[in-house]
């Protein structure tokens, strides 16, 4: 059957080894150029990036009044601290002196 989708005599001709490269590195460019032009915008935003931001100031002003950030769990509260104690005792130094 000469002539029917699928025969042997069909030749298709494969896409240049190159094509795919080139297309991720376009896509890739493309994503970057998006970011990148979003980034003055979250510059200047006032409010937080995320929550853990919130959570971090949370343990700094618990620290600075006193209330212990990695005390044993109780029913009253929890502070999940994310980092370690060194973070938060200069985030909590920092912010008294800008007062």
């Amino acid at each position: 059957m000469i002539g029917t989708p699928g025969s042997a005599n069909e030749t298709t001709k494969p896409a240049p080894r190159w094509l795919l490269p080139v297309f991720a590195i376009i896509l890739a460019g493309f994503f970057a150029v998006l970011q990148l032009s979003k980034w003055p915008a979250r510059l200047r935003y006032p409010g937080e990036e995320n929550f853990i931001q919130g959570t971090s100031l949370t343990e700094m002003l618990h620290l600075r009044q006193g209330i212990p950030i990695y005390a044993l769990p109780s029913a009253d509260g929890f502070d999940a601290a994310n980092y370690g104690p060194l973070y938060y005792l200069l985030g909590a130094k920092q912010s008294e002196e800008s007062r």
